[in-house]
């Protein structure tokens, strides 16, 4: 799971799992592009639920 942070004029952007720094984009679209561009090859769609709900 990656996570974005506001910074001053832009984001930070990191991995959760191994706390890698992802990025500091200028932009949220950026950050969120960030992201995707880092998820699994297996992760799905998402789904409006709880973790209990998989």
């Amino acid at each position: 799971m990656a996570a974005l942070f506001p910074r001053p004029g832009g984001f930070h952007v990191f991995r959760h799992s191994d706390q890698k720094v992802l990025g500091e984009p200028d932009t949220v679209e950026e950050a969120v592009g960030l992201i995707v561009a880092n998820l699994p090859d297996d992760c799905g769609p998402a789904i409006d639920g709880t973790p209990d709900d998989l």
